[in-house]
């Protein structure tokens, strides 16, 4: 009889907890705040937060900006669901310090859509007025080495929304209905020096609530947890494998597992699997190393199960 009891209140526990997890889905605002930016790491299935070596890390995790030895820029775009009138942008820089092994950065991402036609259900098929959204997140970011092998950083992030923006229309005034905040990031990694392994860990956009108008919602929290390690490293190629947990706070708990194939100084593979995302599933990718690997090239693909597959390019240059 107390078997029973157990087992019953375990499964109460367990349809709780998926319950909950299902409760949380859609509660946070500034979506935009979680759209990998990176092709290579979206290309290994997002599994990045230990991963992270170059100019991306102001992203993914602020601490690996630290293995950048040198300077390095970045810049993406992300054909997000083709022909929807939606673009995204990505641009970031990596400067060393020589100052305690620190690392500075800054960061602009940007998400805009075309003008829209506004549609209410007494103008079903429009009203004349047009309105347009965009959203904006403006980092600055530090790391430090404590030690040869453990690395800490910080982001902090200003963010700007604007949900809608209706145009004037004869004695109708427009409406803005926008919002602003702003969110921390945190990280950690630890290089153990030992066959590639690294450990990762990262809490994403804490910060406060943003306010549309009078309806309030939060930033989409993560925290994410990772390591990668090298199947295999010469002097001419290397395969490296990396995975990564995360517990949002607007949807239940993931797992990332990638991988990355680099020969030389030419050319990398990679492949990856999202568990337990809404529509992303595998994705592939690849980079093309150009003037001794100084500038680098890479293109991913991600597979979406409803929506329109996504295209991301990334142009990485190093100075």
């Amino acid at each position: 009889m107390k078997a029973k009891a157990l087992a019953a209140a375990a499964s109460v526990l367990l349809l709780a907890s998926g319950a909950s997890a299902q409760d949380k889905v859609g509660t946070a605002a500034t979506q935009f705040l979680k759209i990998g930016v990176s092709a290579r790491a979206v290309g290994m299935g997002d599994a990045f937060v230990a991963m992270a070596d170059d100019a991306s890390g102001l992203y993914y995790n602020p601490a690996a900006i630290t293995q950048v030895l040198s300077g390095e820029a970045i810049l993406s775009h992300i054909d997000l669901y083709h022909g929807a009138g939606i673009s995204y942008e990505f641009g970031g820089v990596v400067l060393p310090m020589y100052v305690a092994s620190g690392r500075v950065g800054v960061s602009f991402q940007a998400l805009r859509t075309d003008d829209m036609a506004e549609t209410t259900p007494v103008d079903p098929t429009g009203t004349g007025r047009n309105f347009r959204a965009s959203e904006y997140g403006l980092t600055t970011s530090y790391a430090l080495e404590l030690t040869d092998k453990f690395s800490v950083g910080f982001s902090f992030r200003l963010i700007s929304s604007s949900l809608a923006k209706l145009d004037d229309i004869r004695d109708e005034p427009g409406v803005d209905a926008n919002a602003t905040s702003w969110g921390v990031d945190v990280g950690t990694l630890y290089r153990t020096g030992y066959r590639g392994i690294n450990f990762g860990m990262a809490i994403s956009n804490f910060g406060p609530d943003v306010t549309y108008l009078v309806e309030a919602a939060p930033l989409p929290i993560n925290f994410k947890v990772g390591g990668t390690a090298d199947v295999f490293r010469d002097g001419m190629q290397a395969l490296v494998v990396s995975v990564e947990g995360s517990h949002p706070n607007d949807a239940p708990e993931r797992a990332n597992l990638g991988a990355e194939y680099v020969y030389g100084d030419w050319v990398a593979l990679r492949g990856g699997y999202r568990f337990n995302y809404d529509d992303e599933t595998w994705s592939v990718g690849g980079g093309a190393y150009l003037m001794g690997g100084n500038v680098r090239f890479d293109y991913a693909y991600t597979r979406m199960e409803s929506l329109t597959d996504v295209h991301r390019y990334t142009l990485a240059i190093r100075f």
